[in-house]
């Protein structure tokens, strides 16, 4: 029998969209890429890219909306447009906009392929699982915990070669598809364990995200996955 445990998304109003909150955290990595973290100011992005925006006032004072300051702290959305321009002269930078991480930490649940895909370089037996939600009970496996142990261990090997960048991110985009998985079924000791595991793996895996900082990710955690 089939049952329906929870929709792919969490419902909005009519009207204009909402901006999803993980939206803040995709538009600072993006802004930190193009940026080089900081060593190129605000001012000087707007200079760059929009020229026009600077204006002199009847006191000969320069005036500017300061909206590259606005990307800076995450205010803002650039257009997709702006996106494509800035790509060009910074390749590479939307990328960042784009990871996939932030699809797991967005307010509408990653599609059950995601989940799937995220999982499958961690714990590759558990994608015949996880995005599954057709069963009346959530699999046992899924709340077992020496199901987690994997998201805690290290070895020395990885660790000092160059698996070693890999296997980070590895642990925290699973542990992440892990959450969400558990968020979607209401299945509370899984959310426990992977909700653990996402916490334990965020510094090793920001080491290799040069743009993509610890605060962001606490804090979008904190706040789209509190700890029931």
């Amino acid at each position: 029998m089939k049952v329906f445990l929870k929709n792919m998304t969490i419902k909005r109003k009519t009207g204009r969209p909402r901006r999803d909150p993980v939206d803040k955290y995709r538009v600072q990595s993006w802004f930190n890429c193009v940026s080089e973290n900081g060593l190129r100011t605000p001012y000087e992005l707007e200079l760059e890219f929009s020229p026009e925006n600077f204006k002199k006032d009847d006191d000969g004072n320069t005036t500017y909306p300061c909206t590259w300051a606005k990307y800076r702290s995450g205010k803002i959305t650039p257009s997709a447009a702006l996106l494509v321009k800035v790509e060009e002269r910074y390749p590479g930078s939307i990328y960042w906009f784009n990871h996939p991480i932030w699809k797991l930490l967005s307010n509408t649940y990653p599609s059950p392929d995601l989940l799937k895909a995220s999982i499958a370089p961690a714990k590759n037996r558990l994608t015949k699982v996880v995005g599954e939600y057709y069963s009346v009970t959530p699999s046992r496996i899924l709340r077992k915990e020496n199901t987690y142990n994997y998201f805690y261990r290290c070895s020395q090997f990885k660790r000092f070669t160059r698996y070693s960048e890999e296997d980070s991110i590895v642990r925290l985009m699973g542990a992440l598809a892990l959450l969400n998985d558990a968020d979607i079924r209401k299945c509370r000791i899984q959310r426990i364990y992977s909700y653990h595991a996402v916490l334990w793996n965020i510094e090793t895996a920001c080491m290799y995200f040069p743009y993509i900082t610890v605060e962001m990710l606490f804090e979008r955690i904190s706040t789209r996955f509190p700890l029931p």
